[in-house]
This record gives C-alpha cells, structure tokens and sequence, in this order.
C-alpha cells in the first residue's frame, strides 16, 4: 500500500462528467495533496489505463496511483469489473474506494470481496464531499489512524447495516 507523501495521485473511473467535476472541485476546496491522474468513463477504459500504467514493457508509461477511486455503475464494462482485474492482477498496490449511487446489499458486499476498502454512497451536497474526502484523507494516508484489514472490516460492516 502507499505511504504517507506530499501529495497522492487518484485515477477517477466515472461515467458522470458533473460528478468528476464536482470531486475535482471538492479536492481543492478540502486542500488536501490529491492530484486526479486522470477520469475514466468506465471499466473498459480504466483496465487499459491500469495496464498500461502497471503493465507496460515501456517506462515512459508507467504512472503508479495511490488511490482508485470508481463507481459500480458504468457502461461496458462496470466497476465490478475493475475491482475483479485489480485483485486478479494488481492486488494491494494502491487503495480502492468505490462511490456510488447504489445502497444494494450485495453491492456492497461483492465490492468488499473484491478489494474495496471504503464503500460510500455517492455524496449529494458539497458538504458530505468534503467530509468524505477528508476522512479517506485521515484513515488511508494521514498516519493519525492504523489501516488495516480489520479497520476494512468495520467499515464494510458499518455500511452493511446502514443499509439494512
């Protein structure tokens, strides 16, 4: 996983161009060092990014990420699909959270089981974003709280029952 650096590079995976702008805005409101690599319109794109960026036989093209930040539900090829080519071929290289619209329980639970660390529902007001980067900002870089798999755990069950 990465370590505590200036700044960390994103690579967003997003069908909706509002909600890329509005996560950019949100990024430098909070001011914290997330540099967005780039936004992918969905899954398709994102494996061919991930392989070039981790895969190539060119260094030119490697750019290694931080933080993966995707939604479910896309078209081709959806965020499941991401999340089974990464823990199939990139597994425990950089942190993943998925943002999306869906609460459904076995969204959630399949997310998890494919190497989500943080599952949240996409935030509506310009306030839940920034409370929600800021807190991934704390638990998966800042150094303030231990991450671990346990800490996954409880979060992934705390998401669980509020969905119930």
């Amino acid at each position: 996983m990465p370590s505590s650096k200036a700044s960390r590079t994103v690579l967003v995976v997003e069908d909706s161009e509002d909600d890329v702008l509005l996560l950019s805005m949100t990024l430098r409101q909070a001011n914290i060092p997330w540099k967005i690599a780039t936004a992918l319109p969905d899954g398709e794109h994102a494996i061919a990014w991930l392989q070039n960026a981790y895969l190539s036989d060119k260094p030119e093209s490697r750019c290694e990420i931080d933080l993966l930040l995707v939604d479910l539900k896309m078209p081709r090829k959806d965020g499941f699909d991401v999340l089974r080519w990464v823990k199939t071929h990139l597994p425990g290289r950089f942190h993943i959270v998925v943002f999306s619209s869906s609460l459904v329980l076995s969204d959630i639970v399949r997310a998890r089981e494919l190497g989500a660390d943080f599952y949240h529902a996409k935030p509506v007001s310009t306030e839940e974003r920034l409370e929600v980067v800021r807190y991934l900002e704390r638990c998966l870089f800042s150094g303030e709280l231990p991450w671990n798999e346990d800490d996954a755990t409880r979060h992934f069950e705390s998401v669980l029952n509020s969905a119930l």
